[in-house]
């Protein structure tokens, strides 16, 4: 929600905005003519991206992750999701959360594609998704850079070979079922 106050002084007529939104820091600024005024909350409201630009105080991506790590993230396998997140802080280093874009996300995550697999990748992806969801509710970010960046394909599938234990009693039940016309072939 945002609003123009009128603001007369030694230089005459200022006009400042502010906008408000819940849970986030309001965002002031003041021009020499109203049009300006409008135009500027207009357009802070309705892009938000620049909403958070003028809202979010400068958190480190850092700082947001082991804030994420000591307050949200409970788990059995918190020391995998803590190697991911302090290799997310190694690449991004002291890049302000408001600042990151899905490019930057991107492009570590194609970095990745050559050391491990599709579906280790798409940890490396979840783990970072996470913090900024948590960024979501602890700052009022209203965008998640990670969430239109597709995820890697993963092939779950496993071949299977029996065992000789596994064969032979496999053969061994077939013999004792109750259908009289089974045919079983088996290519070993």
């Amino acid at each position: 929600m945002s609003y123009i106050q009128k603001i007369s002084n030694k230089n005459g007529d200022a006009y400042r905005v502010f906008i408000r939104n819940k849970g986030q820091k309001t965002i002031t600024k003041t021009f020499k003519d109203r049009q300006a005024a409008k135009l500027f909350s207009a357009e802070i409201e309705l892009n938000s991206t620049l909403r958070d630009k003028y809202s979010t105080r400068e958190v480190l991506f850092n700082e947001l992750s082991r804030q994420y790590i000591n307050e949200e993230y409970q788990g059995s396998r918190i020391k995998e999701q803590i190697q991911k997140l302090k290799f997310w802080e190694k690449e991004l280093a002291d890049i302000p959360i408001k600042n990151i874009t899905s490019n930057n996300i991107h492009q570590v995550l194609q970095s990745l594609s050559g050391r491990f697999s599709n579906a280790t990748i798409n940890r490396y992806k979840a783990a970072i998704s996470v913090v900024f969801t948590f960024a979501n509710k602890r700052y009022g970010l209203t965008t998640n850079p990670v969430k239109n960046i597709p995820s890697y394909k993963e092939n779950n599938a496993r071949t299977r070979y029996l065992s000789n234990e596994e064969k032979t009693s496999l053969l061994e039940a077939c013999r004792h079922s109750h259908w009289n016309k089974l045919y079983l072939i088996v290519l070993m």
